[in-house]
């Protein structure tokens, strides 16, 4: 039970058990354990990450295990500052990671160097979008000239 402010509110408060969108959840979601809102800033670097690179769903949950198993990620080696940004909001020690006031005032979201980052990010993903979108149609041009041959 939690009691809410002077008044003896008492509700009971239930953890959900692997709750959300199973690839954005935080280590610390997978089990019994307590957690916070700080679900939310891991989620929050998944999400960032993502909008870095141009993953297909495979990639993505390999990069977003790796981030939850605290294991090596070279996703973003090409941008220093964003690997850094990530890896502050996916640390899969709970209570390390940053509160939303510290996310929001952090010196890189601000810097000319997170600009740059992001046209640089948005020329990556539009070429990587532009690659797969051609994989697909040569896709289904190979499949067509099958059905045709048959």
């Amino acid at each position: 039970m939690m009691s809410v402010d002077e008044g003896g509110l008492e509700i009971p408060i239930e953890r959900t058990f692997e709750r959300g969108t199973k690839m954005y959840i935080a280590p610390e979601q997978t089990g019994w354990s307590d957690y916070s809102s700080k679900v939310d800033i891991f989620a929050l670097g998944l999400i960032f990450a993502e909008m870095c690179v141009v993953m297909n769903d495979d990639e993505k949950e390999k990069v977003f295990d790796n981030y939850r198993l605290a294991r090596p990620n070279t996703l973003l080696q090409h941008i220093p500052e964003a690997e850094k940004f990530v890896a502050w909001l996916t640390n899969p020690i709970d209570t390390e990671r940053p509160d939303v006031d510290a996310v929001r005032y952090e010196d890189f979201l601000k810097s000319d160097q997170y600009k740059r980052d992001i046209k640089h990010m948005h020329k990556n993903r539009m070429a990587r979008m532009r690659t797969l979108a051609m994989g697909i149609k040569y896709k289904n041009i190979k499949r067509q000239e099958a059905e045709m041959a048959a």
